[in-house]
């Protein structure tokens, strides 16, 4: 996601500096738009890594504990933990965009 975003910023100034803009506001404007733009980018790719980062770290922890005894509590616990995880990863897509 992040690699796409800062392609995406260099793309629109690679457009921008093609087309010769008029100096003075429009330049002022074009700038607050791309400032406005990277801020935007970082926002959605850190709350990307926020809620998307335990999932991965949860899936990590299942893979490793795999092989162990666990007790039905334990077991339990796991699945519960696996459950608010993934619905923490849904809020990813309702604050992203």
């Amino acid at each position: 996601m992040a690699v796409f975003g800062i392609l995406t910023i260099l793309n629109v100034g690679k457009m921008r500096r093609q087309i010769v803009p008029n100096q003075g506001v429009a330049t002022i404007k074009m700038r607050k738009k791309d400032v406005q733009l990277m801020i935007m980018l970082l926002c959605q790719v850190g709350l990307i890594l926020i809620f998307t980062s335990p999932f991965g770290i949860q899936k990590l922890y299942d893979t490793f504990t795999l092989n162990n005894v666990k007790t039905s509590l334990k077991i339990a616990e796991d699945n519960f933990a696996t459950q608010l995880i993934r619905l923490i990863s849904y809020f990813e897509h309702v604050f992203g965009e």
